[in-house]
């Protein structure tokens, strides 16, 4: 079974679904509607160019550019991802699948302009990728903070030590019972508070 993305809302459904369930696009109505049949074949914009086959995680069945429905070649997508991959150059790869338009007598609607404009918005969209700092992969905690843990009354920090006998007595001996110390029982390491 394949799966498809909503033209309207981007969720990846099955190729049989009757509507979106988020946004209620009639998938079945337009696939009907667009001859979408066999969906191990390669989809094209016949406008543009761009191209989808149903083997990634799902497949176009609108022209994200274009707005319009794909068009079924009589071509397996798996044979057009492989001979696509194998090419060094856009130009190559444009016209092989301006070739898969030609052999389905589909060029009428082509316009190098929409083309261009297609190339020219892949092109912006990989470079903001580009650009974009790399995340790095953040562990959440498994563990979730108590809310009998104790936190500093000054800054509300849960890094805190418990202050040892040792050095409350090291802190009494030196500075007698108006050592801070000596009556603490916590220390923040945050912000140095002693409580």
């Amino acid at each position: 079974m394949s799966k498809v993305f909503c033209p309207e809302c981007g969720k990846i459904l099955s190729q049989y679904a009757e509507t979106c369930p988020d946004c209620s696009f009639p998938i079945a109505k337009y696939v009907k509607d667009a001859n979408l049949t066999d969906f191990s074949k390669t989809f094209v914009c016949p406008k543009c160019g761009y191209w989808s086959d149903m083997n990634s995680i799902a497949g176009e069945i609108m022209c994200e550019y274009c707005h319009l429905p794909m068009f079924q070649t009589d071509e397996d997508g798996d044979v057009t991802l492989k001979a696509t991959l194998n090419m060094k150059s856009n130009e190559e790869k444009d016209s092989y699948i301006y070739s898969l338009l030609e052999r389905c007598g589909k060029t009428d609607e082509y316009s190098e302009e929409a083309h261009q404009n297609f190339r020219r918005k892949l092109h912006e969209w990989a470079e903001e990728e580009r650009k974009k700092p790399s995340q790095p992969v953040v562990q959440q905690s498994t563990t979730t903070p108590s809310a009998n843990q104790p936190h500093c009354p000054t800054c509300g920090s849960t890094d805190i030590i418990k202050i040892s006998a040792a050095k409350k007595a090291v802190g009494a001996g030196l500075f007698g019972l108006f050592s801070k110390t000596a009556k603490s029982q916590f220390e923040c390491k945050n912000c140095g508070y002693k409580w």
